[in-house]
């Protein structure tokens, strides 16, 4: 008991952090460039500048998110082979298939039934979802190939006030109103100017509207000029944006320019450039905040169970608070010092897991495939379901699931197997098949099952995810029965009873 409570205290550290290093990777994604291009205006070409995300969404999803995702697992790997002297065990290629197995049937049996009744989620980029899905499958063949088929039980190495004018153009008859709010570029609100946000409403017959934004006049020496932006969205009263413009049919992007004009003198003028003093205050503050939040118990009325949680969840929360903040280096420092502390918990995790199993009796490869692939797979869970729910389309919930199956494999499985030390030059890497080849057959089997059904859902219903009351909880059931027959396969197999 003592173990398992142990374990599961473990997994709560876990799900904790692993947020921490979700919001490290969002905040990387959000990056944006300018981009210059022609557009065509009244018959002739005129250049526009345009700001785009750096990331593209799809790279994003199949290589940060999964990775994200992932890296419970991956480490766990990574940390058993290196502490068994690069011979491979149990625990983590077990873990792998496992959380493979729940991430693919249980997951999206939550992402399915999650749907409100009447609603459904269709995936949007169809062509990204069949590659991820056969490499997600893939990946799990070409392991059973090079344990079982092609060399059986070893792995060859082959602040003053300014103001904006928004313009009203082409007619000005009848009532409009868009919103608008400022985003931080290289200047930050709070620093450099005074965030703002709001309604810019124009009555019949207005044409232009004047919107404030005060900036910071301090005595700070500034690196260089700055900028901020206006993002002018959600027009109304049948007024749209010009797709010509910053910003294009969904929203109208203003880049506002705050000009250093300070006299940069002495030693402080070849220093100052290479230091954003803004960022690194509100940055600061950010990490002070952190160790706020992370004492203070949020919610206007907690109930009991809520300080309970909040008391068992304490320090992993100061523990972790000590993560720099995602504004540290666009969010790259939080993403490599969360990584570290997930390796470390994940080292504890492998140790307590280990323990149970021996405590109750159980194997290593079926300790994996439930206890621990349940644990590393719940921040998953709650994070497909958000994306599912609140998503307009299934793309994010349903690809993160098979994005993070192919880096389970390609990386949690790929980068220690492929250390090679000593006798392994010569013989190749010892990795005993055993259950874990029955394991990943049985996996590949239901995985293949699993996938047809959402295609089929897809040509009959015309959504993966949601749709009416009864399919969408027959779907579900199936699913969580096709994760049973892989638990029970897989199990009867380390026990020898098939």
């Amino acid at each position: 008991v003592v173990w398992l409570l142990a374990l599961v205290y473990c997994f709560l550290g876990v799900a904790i952090v692993s947020d921490v290093f979700m919001a490290a990777i969002e905040r990387i994604t959000s990056d944006e460039k300018t981009v210059t291009r022609d557009v065509m205006v009244n018959g002739r070409t005129v250049k526009r500048t345009f700001h785009v995300r750096v990331w593209n969404a799809t790279i994003a999803n199949l290589t940060l998110m999964a990775l994200g995702s992932s890296a419970p697992e991956i480490l766990l790997s990574i940390i058993e082979i290196v502490g068994n002297d690069f011979y491979s065990g149990d625990l983590g290629p077990s873990t792998i298939v496992g959380s493979a197995a729940f991430n693919l049937m249980i997951i999206l049996a939550v992402c399915v039934a999650a749907i409100p009744d009447g609603e459904s989620r269709r995936i949007n980029d169809f062509e990204v979802f069949q590659v991820t899905a056969v490499f997600s499958v893939f990946a799990y063949l070409w392991l059973l190939f090079i344990l079982v088929v092609n060399t059986p039980d070893y792995c060859d190495v082959w602040e003053a006030p300014r103001a904006l004018v928004v313009v009203r153009t082409q007619g000005c008859v009848g009532a409009v109103a868009c919103k608008y709010a400022t985003r931080d570029g290289s200047a930050c609100a709070g620093g450099d100017y005074v965030a703002a946000s709001g309604a810019l409403e124009f009555a019949d017959g207005e044409v232009a509207k004047r919107l404030d934004v005060e900036i910071v006049d301090d005595a700070e020496v500034e690196a260089h000029s700055e900028t901020f932006f206006v993002d002018l969205t959600d027009a109304t009263g049948g007024a749209t944006f010009d797709a010509t413009w910053d910003g294009g049919e969904d929203r109208a992007v203003a880049t506002v320019v705050i000009i250093d004009d300070t006299d940069r003198r002495g030693l402080a003028g070849l220093l100052i450039p290479l230091i954003n003093r803004d960022k690194l205050n509100l940055a600061l503050n950010d990490y002070k905040s952190q160790f706020r939040d992370a004492v203070a118990l949020e919610g206007d009325a907690p109930t009991p169970g809520d300080y309970a949680m909040h008391v068992l969840a304490l320090p992993w929360k100061v523990c972790f608070a000590c993560i720099p903040p995602p504004s540290y280096g666009g969010g790259w420092v939080c993403f490599f010092v969360a990584l570290v502390y997930i390796g470390g918990l994940t080292l504890v995790i492998g140790e307590v897991a280990t323990l149970l199993g021996s405590a109750l009796g159980i194997a290593d490869s079926v300790t994996a495939i439930t206890f621990v692939a349940l644990g590393t797979s719940l921040p998953d869970t709650f994070a497909s379901k958000t994306a599912a729910t609140a998503d307009p389309y299934a793309d994010a919930a349903v690809g993160n699931v098979t994005g993070s199956n192919s880096v389970n494999v390609f990386l949690g499985l790929g980068l220690p197997w492929a250390r090679k030390d000593g006798a392994w030059d010569h013989v190749g890497f010892l990795v005993p098949a055993g259950s874990l080849g029955v394991s990943v057959t049985t996996f590949s089997a239901c995985a293949c099952a699993t996938l047809v059904v959402l295609v089929l859902r897809r040509k009959l219903l015309g959504a993966e995810l949601g749709g009416p009351r009864a399919a969408k909880h027959a779907t579900a059931a199936l699913f969580v029965c096709l994760w049973l027959v892989y638990i029970v396969v897989s199990t009867s197999k380390a026990y020898g009873w098939i």
